[in-house]
């Protein structure tokens, strides 16, 4: 990310701040203490700001304005536990819930028991907490994070894409869930569970980079333009 900005950094000029001086200091005061109290994701975030900390001090507000991104980029890679307990659970009910109504809509006679999918043609198929999607979750997060930064040029665009991880998650597993009941239901639950162990990964990210490409592209479409060549008209007068 820091090499696709070097054009813009080579045209800065760069005027040294003094807050990042304490900015600096205040980071490495949190490295060090995480480091003492075996804390792993303080002296992680640490890390960060001493990084930002020091391209503050050197560079000046104009190169940290740049850098931000990039040096806030990692913050994502902070594991981040207490997603497992508080979002892991409801996302499992709500992957059952939604492909036992898709499946019951196409005339797939399963039902629902707490977190498991059930039918007279396979043992039930408990969507277990690796299946809710909180991993495909963060790692999609991650991804939609860069390429709406890279592909985006305004900043609510890039809002706007970045907060759609979460629904492309869900929708890549709800596709993954979907499949392998059809699949249990039509071939048997060992090619279902076969497929669960083999392909059924690369099924959630492959509908959901394909989404998150395509919603990037309706977002970089000239719509203005469109508008201005196609002006309305109300009753025949160009509006």
């Amino acid at each position: 990310l820091v090499w696709w900005k070097r054009q813009e950094l080579l045209r800065l000029r760069l005027q040294p701040c003094a807050w990042g001086n304490a900015a600096l200091a205040v980071a490495m005061f949190c490295y060090y203490a995480g480091i003492k109290a075996n804390q792993p994701h303080l002296s992680v975030m640490g890390f960060i700001g001493m990084m930002y900390g020091k391209v503050l001090a050197l560079g000046g507000r104009d190169l940290a304005k740049v850098l931000f991104f990039p040096i806030a980029f990692l913050l994502l890679m902070v594991p981040l536990n207490f997603l497992d307990e508080r979002v892991a659970l409801p996302l499992r009910h709500l992957m059952v819930s939604t492909s036992v109504a898709s499946l019951q809509a196409i005339g797939v006679e399963v039902w629902k028991q707490g977190t498991a999918i059930c039918s007279r043609a396979f043992h039930p198929l408990d969507v277990a907490q690796p299946c809710s999607g909180i991993q495909s979750l963060m790692a999609l997060t991650t991804v939609t994070a860069a390429y709406a930064y890279v592909t985006q040029r305004s900043q609510w665009k890039r809002w706007v894409l970045f907060l759609r991880a979460m629904p492309l998650a869900v929708l890549g597993n709800y596709t993954r869930v979907v499949g392998i009941v059809l699949v249990a239901q039509k071939y048997g639950e060992t090619t279902a569970l076969a497929l669960h162990d083999t392909i059924a990964g690369f099924l959630v990210f492959g509908v959901a980079l394909t989404a998150m490409v395509g919603v990037g592209w309706l977002l970089n479409r000239p719509y203005g333009l469109w508008f201005r060549r196609h002006p309305q008209t109300v009753t025949g007068t160009p509006v």
